[in-house]
């Protein structure tokens, strides 16, 4: 019997595994297709090739993704795979298929999978309260692929996302980030139609917004110097601050913003890690399709003697510019007295003035 009891303990722990990998299987990983393109009246859709080939598309009722696509093409050696999307709508989030040979090494096409959504039924309205949510516990983007707001919440605690993790707000559905709270998105934030994210504290990250965008707390793009891109307008409230670092010449925070853009509150600037912006330097720190209205007001770091901040609104995009700074000499005064003359001679000041190129 001791020769066996080896042999029987691995085939246990095998067992064991096989059932855990069918429990986990599938796992999707939220994507964005692009570009989506029109080919006569069917709609389709092209994916970095290299991807498996099993597509799923989130339904914002339910929180079930519905199979779209099975055993397509999808090889690494090809530019790219198309397929058809029609009848399906061109809009919503997308979720590629990740494993492959699920249910104990039986490939199968589509297993149902529901992601975490909130629970209408109930008055729990933060983020933290497990009696908001469907199930009664509070989801983590990193057990799912996506996480579905049905109804308004507050996101009272801090989250992050990566990439594999997306935030999608269902028509109807609102997320709102309160003051003091902050959402570091490095994946990306849905909004459909009739949905609103509203943010009164902090979004950073590298990610992306899918949708219009209102700020009235801080907008600070990238994990330390980054990008983060807008798909959509983005509406700057007077509350609002655009959060800015620049690291180097190459390497600085940047807002991308697909729409348009309207500009209002505060910019605010720091340098890190010990850099000192040098003379004709230029920093692209927003770009836009379009965009009206200005900062109300900015909070710039210190530059040597000599050196000024100038902020260019161009009709793309709003650059930082490091100039000359301009040299105003206060007229020599004198009193004469029945002492004689007292002389009081004006110092220079240093002024960078915003310049609209539109």
């Amino acid at each position: 019997m001791r020769k066996f009891f080896p042999l029987l303990v691995a085939c246990l722990l095998l067992t064991a595994a096989q059932t855990l990998k069918a429990q986990q299987c599938p796992v999707y990983e939220a994507i964005k297709p692009t570009p989506l393109i029109q080919v006569g009246n069917a709609t389709h859709v092209k994916i970095i090739p290299g991807y498996t080939n099993h597509y799923a598309q989130l339904d914002e009722t339910t929180g079930e993704l519905l199979e779209i696509t099975c055993n397509l093409v999808g090889n690494t050696g090809e530019p790219e795979t198309t397929f058809e999307l029609a009848p399906f709508p061109i809009t919503g989030t997308f979720f590629r298929e990740v494993t492959t040979n699920c249910n104990n090494g039986t490939e199968v096409c589509f297993i149902p999978l529901s992601v975490p959504l909130t629970d209408n039924n109930t008055s729990n309205f933060n983020w933290s309260d497990p009696g908001t949510w469907v199930g009664n516990q509070v989801p983590l983007f990193s057990a799912s692929p996506a996480i579905l707001l049905t109804k308004s919440i507050q996101l009272d605690t801090d989250l992050s996302t990566s990439g594999n993790g997306w935030l999608v707000i269902a028509g109807g559905g609102a997320g709102t980030i309160p003051v003091g709270s902050h959402f570091t998105c490095n994946s990306a934030i849905q909004v459909y139609p009739g949905g609103q994210f509203l943010n009164f504290g902090t979004l950073s990250g590298t990610g992306q917004f899918l949708g219009s965008f209102v700020n009235s707390g801080s907008m600070a793009p990238g994990n330390g110097a980054g990008q983060f891109a807008i798909n959509g307008n983005y509406t700057a409230q007077s509350s609002s601050s655009l959060d800015i670092e620049i690291t180097s010449t190459s390497f600085y925070d940047v807002l991308n913003i697909d729409g348009s853009a309207f500009l209002d509150g505060t910019l605010n600037v720091a340098l890190t890690d010990g850099f000192i912006p040098s003379l004709g330097d230029n920093y692209v720190i927003m770009q836009y399709a379009s965009a009206s209205g200005e900062f109300i007001s900015t909070n710039l770091p210190t530059l040597p003697p000599g050196l000024a901040w100038t902020i260019h609104y161009n009709a793309t995009n709003i650059t930082l510019e490091i100039t000359d700074a301009p040299v105003i000499d206060t007229p020599t005064a004198f009193l004469v007295t029945g002492g004689g003359a007292f002389c009081n001679a004006g110092a220079g000041v240093e002024i960078g003035s915003p310049i609209r190129n539109d």
